[in-house]
């Protein structure tokens, strides 16, 4: 595997091209050269969706152009003319949408570079999570699958199609059995408690063998619970943790799932109300920060959010703040564990943005206000985008 495709594309810069040059490495299942570029050529068309395709299909991989290969494979950069940056952009993308099929998840990224004066274009084609991915050309319904053998793309035979669907199912059936069986777990512990519970979960975390060195968190205080506190983080059987005690805190597995759990009494008169306003604004920022941790630690996308809160019913909401004081909603929750709807983070986007990050969680913030038989959603969006009130 190229050591360069397990770095984030916007990490990828023009030292690491001159030294795929220098250190003469090789085309592999990861890595492609391609010496030119030529979006309106049918052939080129058809070549840079087989390509695309049979990284999709496997484990994915980088696609670069503005390199060519000597007559022993060693490589060389010649550079590739781009007389607009977008429009070139644009048609790439245009071929990926419409003759792709399904579309990847998680998107392709591409990035320029000059190196030596010379143009590079850089694909980034990650494993997708609902593949097998065809290329299809014009009316072409049937199509073609395609994986990486070594440093050739080929077509798919009947036991990698039966094997390539059959895991992409059995992937999405233990990313959710995992999630309900950690809810299980923390409610009977925490029955008497509000909680609040957040896990993210990479596709790539329940692909076989994959095992993460999280020894750079241990020291760097970028690891936090969603109630940001002092905790010290330290190694356990799973990976590692911090907490501020038993029911708050945040487990790093080193499959790279993080599970967080923020947990109050419920019993008091006066602890009856959910603040979720404010607690909003708390998972977005946890959220925010463990993204941060999966682009420095070069995980690749999707990742599933998956927030549940329990030990709610019969409660209601309560929304006092600084600008609405001692204010209830005077609704109930009519059951004890809200499951809300999962988000999907399948764009390199997320990590550049917080107000669209803030607004992918509308809906299922939303659902909270919904399901304790309030019509409006989340105050936290009454311009109709993320706008955080000041707690």
């Amino acid at each position: 595997m190229s050591y360069l495709y397990n770095k984030n594309i916007d990490n990828i810069n023009e030292e690491d091209i001159s030294e795929l040059i220098e250190n003469q490495v090789f085309e592999d299942e990861n890595l492609e050269y391609k010496r030119e570029i030529n979006p309106t050529n049918k052939k080129f068309k058809q070549n840079f969706l087989k390509e695309v395709c049979a990284f999709c299909n496997s484990d994915g991989g980088l696609l670069i152009y503005g390199i060519g290969e000597n007559v022993d494979k060693t490589p060389y950069i010649n550079g590739i003319g781009i007389e607009n940056v977008d429009d070139l952009e644009l048609k790439l993308r245009s071929f990926i949408n419409h003759h792709l099929d399904p579309r990847p998840i998680p998107h392709i990224n591409i990035s320029y570079l000059n190196v030596d004066d010379k143009n590079v274009l850089v694909v980034k084609a990650s494993k997708s999570f609902n593949g097998p991915v065809r290329r299809r050309i014009n009316s072409d319904k049937t199509g073609d699958f395609y994986i990486r053998h070594g440093n050739e793309s080929v077509h798919m035979t009947i036991d990698e199609l039966r094997n390539s669907f059959n895991l992409s199912g059995k992937i999405f059936e233990r990313i959710h059995a995992f999630k309900e069986k950690r809810i299980g777990k923390i409610y009977n512990k925490n029955e008497d408690y509000f909680n609040i519970i957040t896990h993210l979960i990479p596709f790539e975390s329940f692909t076989p063998g994959k095992h993460l060195d999280l020894s750079i968190l241990i020291n760097n205080n970028s690891f936090k619970n969603i109630y940001p506190s002092f905790s010290p983080v330290k190694y356990n059987l799973d990976g590692i943790i911090t907490y501020a005690d038993e029911r708050n805190y945040s487990q790093f597995y080193d499959n790279g799932v993080i599970e967080s759990c923020l947990s109050y009494r419920n019993i008091d008169e006066g602890n009856r109300q959910l603040s979720m306003p404010y607690f909003e604004t708390l998972i977005v920022g946890h959220i925010e920060n463990n993204l941060k941790i999966y682009k420095d630690l070069n995980i690749n996308l999707p990742i599933f959010c998956f927030i549940t809160i329990s030990g709610v019913y019969e409660k209601s909401i309560y929304l006092g703040n600084n600008f609405i004081p001692m204010s209830y909603n005077k609704y109930k929750f009519d059951r004890n564990i809200l499951k809300l709807p999962e988000i999907i983070f399948n764009h390199s986007n997320i990590f550049k943005n917080k107000d669209d990050l803030g607004n992918m969680f509308k809906f299922t913030f939303d659902k909270v206000y919904h399901a304790a038989g309030q019509n409006n959603g989340s105050p936290n969006y009454d311009s109709g985008s993320w706008n955080p009130k000041k707690y």
